[in-house]
């Protein structure tokens, strides 16, 4: 994994990425609208032969008008590093990629890795049904006051700490993260593996339908989480546009 990536910035920022193939995909659909809504400094290409080769429309833009965009993306904001993954992974890679992504990140200087991710709320136990909140977070890293210093910042924030899944049927031994959760759990493993410090911020919801009530949740969270400073008036970006749904391509990006 190859990239043009050097930080403009004498201080280390945090990078926000999504999880592929989590549930429902809000992880996508949030960082187009942070993207949307943050001031652009610098874009740049991220190479790899895991991800399938192509270009599309500027998602995260405001109109369809925009330039074309390579598949895959590191965007830098005034407030964080944004990767931008529009492409799906080659079939049987991606572990591989969780790797090869963390190992990248690693080799950078952010000050924490926020992984966007979504798991089925049918799953839910009865205490996280109870508690009607669907976000949840977990902190794990290898420095311990980065990691109090994090888990601080999201308790004041009144967010809730990620439960440990009851269903062991629907389980690994050992894992954290339900099976439907994509590459969230090995992209946390391959994180703790080269000791970032990862904040998760995840999301229960339903497997069908369109998210983006989640995805604006989200992404309002991530805000506060980063003190992005927003307002509650965003603009919403292109592939939040009911049109960007109508092709096959889309709904299987964005749904």
């Amino acid at each position: 994994m190859q990239s043009t990536y050097t930080s403009s910035s004498s201080t280390p920022k945090p990078l926000i990425l999504a999880a592929p193939q989590s549930i429902g995909n809000i992880g996508r659909l949030a960082v187009d609208l942070l993207l949307a809504n943050s001031n652009i400094l610098a874009r740049h290409v991220i190479t790899s032969p895991l991800v399938v080769p192509f270009a599309c429309v500027d998602a995260a833009s405001l109109s369809v008008e925009h330039s074309l965009n390579s598949a895959f993306e590191v965007v830098e904001t005034d407030a964080a590093v944004i990767v931008q993954l529009r492409a799906s992974i080659f079939k049987g890679h991606a572990h591989r990629f969780a790797r090869d992504l963390a190992a990248w990140i690693a080799a950078q200087e952010f000050s924490a890795v926020v992984v966007l991710a979504s798991f089925d709320e049918f799953k839910r136990t009865d205490a996280q049904i109870q508690t009607r909140d669907p976000r949840r977070f977990r902190v794990a890293a290898a420095d311990a006051a980065a990691a109090a210093a994090w888990t601080a910042r999201c308790a004041a924030l009144r967010w809730r700490p990620l439960e440990a899944f009851c269903r062991a049927e629907e389980m690994r031994a050992g894992a954290l993260l339900p099976l439907d959760a994509g590459l969230a759990a090995a992209l946390l493993d391959a994180l703790a593996a080269v000791r970032a410090s990862v904040v998760l911020v995840s999301w229960f919801v339903p497997e069908d339908g369109f998210h983006f009530q989640q995805a604006m949740q989200m992404a309002q969270s991530v805000g506060e989480l980063l003190d992005f400073g927003k307002s509650d008036h965003w603009k919403l970006p292109y592939s939040w546009h009911e049109a960007a749904l109508t092709t096959s391509t889309a709904t299987a990006l964005y749904t």
